[in-house]
């Protein structure tokens, strides 16, 4: 429902074919096995899942694994970049004078490459978008 209305996910093609159940612990929002929680729901876990995002106020904002696993199913608000770009992007930088090259009614973007790789999120600012890629990846 809500994260098909606001980045055009394809939930039906993707995570309702897999036994999970979404748990919410404050603002994050969870994938769980339903085995786990069938058999070892009732246990203490320290971790257990893929977060799939997290809520601020009434927007759902996709985690990084969740597109990352299945950014073919996300329809809406997609940034091409060239070669250059790609570069600068996956160096952790913002990309910069990007106004009235994304819209802003949706504020996250997915990134791809020339070749229509996912590179990342991104978050639609003024004439720029913030780089969203954990630090881990970037080099």
């Amino acid at each position: 429902g809500d994260l098909a209305d606001t980045d055009g996910f394809d939930e039906e093609a993707s995570l309702l074919d897999l036994p999970l159940s979404l748990w919410r612990r404050d603002s994050e929002v969870y994938a769980i096995p339903e085995l786990y929680e069938s058999r070892l729901g009732a246990l203490p876990a320290v971790s257990v899942g893929m977060m799939i995002g997290k809520i601020y106020g009434a927007e759902f904002v996709p985690s990084h694994e969740m597109v990352s696993g299945f950014w073919p199913q996300f329809s809406r608000q997609r940034f091409r970049v060239d070669s250059e770009r790609a570069r600068v992007w996956l160096a952790g930088r913002d990309l910069r004078g990007v106004s009235g090259s994304v819209s802003a009614s949706h504020s996250i973007v997915l990134v791809e490459d020339e070749k229509q790789r996912f590179l990342g999120r991104g978050k639609v600012l003024d004439k720029r978008i913030r780089n969203l890629l954990p630090r881990r990846l970037i080099y």
